[in-house]
């Protein structure tokens, strides 16, 4: 039986994840997943809860299957490539990246695999049983979203992980995040949040250079350099 205080988690606490959801390719069983750097909090009911936007793959995949694969991983590299979409996300994430993990036939559409993060230290399998509907105002305008429960039917812990990223793994992740916010402050015409977001990423990514020799972090913040340039 799932217990979230294994996987080192809070109520409460936001936690950083690589989400994979997929949705069918065809009439096969043959799928087409997606990963995403996402959220995830513990809510009062010890239930896990994740909150898509409505613009997102990882939205309309819970939408049409209900399935989500929660990956607990270390290497800051793979949440920029999930989170960015660069031009190798395709061959080098999907490809080199992940495995299938075969279990019994579970749920609505009966799936007998799933992807998950070969390198994920943790892996949960869920399935949506709740979904609240959000609509929020802020800097980047007004936007909605959906918060799922998710019933976890199949967890594994692969090593005691638990970890805390460094600084420079720390701030990689914030100008990840801060870079996903580019295209929405662009397609508003907002100019003066634009700018602010980045001179902060920037900032953040002199700053990795400067102290570290952490090179998955060096690669995530190049990712984000060329992310900079191609938007």
């Amino acid at each position: 039986m799932f217990n979230y205080k294994d996987f080192g988690l809070e109520k409460g606490n936001l936690y950083e994840i690589l989400a994979i959801t997929f949705s069918r390719a065809n009439k096969e069983d043959i799928i087409e997943p997606n990963a995403a750097c996402m959220g995830i909090k513990v809510n009062e009911k010890n239930i896990i809860q994740i909150t898509p936007f409505h613009n997102t793959t990882t939205y309309r995949n819970l939408k049409e299957n209900g399935y989500l694969v929660i990956n607990f991983v270390n290497d800051i590299y793979l949440y920029a490539l999930a989170a960015l979409k660069p031009p190798e996300y395709s061959s080098e994430f999907l490809l080199n990246h992940l495995i299938y993990l075969s279990l019994k036939k579970r749920g609505r559409n009966k799936f007998r695999s799933f992807p998950v993060l070969k390198s994920s230290w943790g892996i949960l399998i869920g399935e949506t049983t709740k979904e609240i509907e959000n609509i929020k105002k802020d800097n980047y305008g007004e936007s909605s979203s959906s918060t799922f429960e998710i019933k976890i039917f199949y967890s594994e812990k692969n090593k005691e992980s638990f970890k805390l990223f460094n600084r420079a793994e720390n701030l990689a992740l914030e100008a990840i995040i801060l870079a996903t916010k580019l295209k929405v402050a662009k397609n508003s015409n907002n100019n003066e949040l634009y700018e602010k977001l980045i001179k902060q990423i920037q900032s953040y990514m002199e700053t990795i250079r400067r102290i570290g020799k952490n090179q998955n972090a060096l690669k995530a913040i190049e990712l984000v350099g060329k992310y900079i340039d191609k938007n």
